[in-house]
């Protein structure tokens, strides 16, 4: 899959040989972790599964298992998930920048924080920058891509820094500069590297409303063999085999699945759907959190990337069984 971007993006910014050597120097390094755990007030009425020790047993145990090294714990116990200034997070940051760590692990994304959008700027942004791994266990939210991890490490740029970097702009939307999985798999599944032009994949909702949204695929207009493949048709299809394959649900400590995750897509952008879960919106006391799919470029990026819409997992499994009835 590396020849998708060598063949183009080397040619463009001039990729010296000796970053290999430290990509692959970094891909078989061990992982120094830092498990971070939080608990507030309000956790504390989901139970003994989000303690404070739950979550470093759970972790840890985990650490264990994958053979690598603990470095230390980060803790806020009693802080709210809606700041991000707390003193647990701002020392694990400080060790990451100093490069001690280079593996943040913590139970589920709501540890990090309950602002999705924030968080997403430190699992898509920060901790990327600092060349540190981020998993959310539970979520199955893993930042490692290798593809993506590589071309950070050459310095390559990701397709809107080299936009701004060709044009001469600065780049004021403050869009990220780092190469992502979402980024990646855009570029997977742009047929224009075996010589294809599609168009009309995008279009406004009305001539009133000019918003962007993705058109079904029924629509879009193909034109074969336009141009000199950069890769063999055996190739991409090897590619797109591998992409299709959906991923599971990671299930967790409590045994919670999230059912559909690999399988949604987000009508507006495409993008695929983030599993999350907010136990500030308890709905009773059978089912003391929120579960709900949302838009990963949204949460990630915010309004600039996408709408604001979320999927109740509860609604969505009735509908789904009701059609399988």
């Amino acid at each position: 899959m590396n020849i998708l971007f060598n063949t183009s993006h080397q040619r463009q910014c001039g990729c010296k040989d000796s970053f290999r050597s430290q990509v692959h120097k970094k891909m078989q390094e061990k992982y120094i972790v830092g498990i971070y755990a939080r608990l507030s007030r309000d956790d504390e009425r989901a139970g003994e599964s989000v303690s404070i020790e739950n979550q470093k047993e759970m972790l840890s145990r985990y650490v264990r298992e994958q053979g690598w090294t603990l470095y230390d714990y980060y803790c806020d116990d009693g802080v709210s998930g809606t700041t991000f200034d707390r003193p647990g997070l701002n020392r694990l940051v400080q060790d990451a920048t100093d490069h001690k760590i280079n593996l943040v692990l913590c139970k589920d994304l709501s540890r990090l924080g309950r602002d999705y959008i924030e968080a997403g700027k430190y699992t898509d942004f920060v901790f990327p920058s600092l060349g540190c791994r981020f998993i959310a266990l539970n979520d199955g939210v893993d930042t490692l891509r290798k593809i993506a991890l590589q071309l950070n490490a050459e310095k390559v740029p990701a397709p809107r820094s080299f936009y701004y970097m060709a044009e001469g702009r600065e780049n004021l939307r403050g869009e990220t500069p780092f190469w992502n999985d979402v980024t990646v798999k855009t570029i997977l599944r742009n047929e224009v590297y075996i010589g294809h032009m599609v168009q009309n994949k995008t279009g406004t909702v009305s001539y009133k409303n000019h918003k962007q949204v993705s058109k079904p695929e029924s629509e879009w207009i193909k034109v074969e063999n336009t141009h000199e493949p950069l890769i063999s048709q055996e190739t991409w299809d090897a590619v797109q085999r591998m992409d299709n394959h959906p991923a599971r649900g990671r299930s967790g400590k409590s045994g919670m699945v999230a059912l559909f995750g690999g399988l949604l897509r987000c009508m507006d952008c495409g993008s695929s759907m983030r599993y999350m879960r907010d136990y500030r919106k308890k709905i009773s006391e059978k089912e003391p959190e929120y579960k709900a799919y949302v838009c990963n470029r949204y949460a990630s990026d915010g309004k600039n990337a996408c709408s604001s819409h979320y999927i109740n997992q509860k609604v969505l499994t009735q509908i789904v069984m009701s059609d399988m009835a």
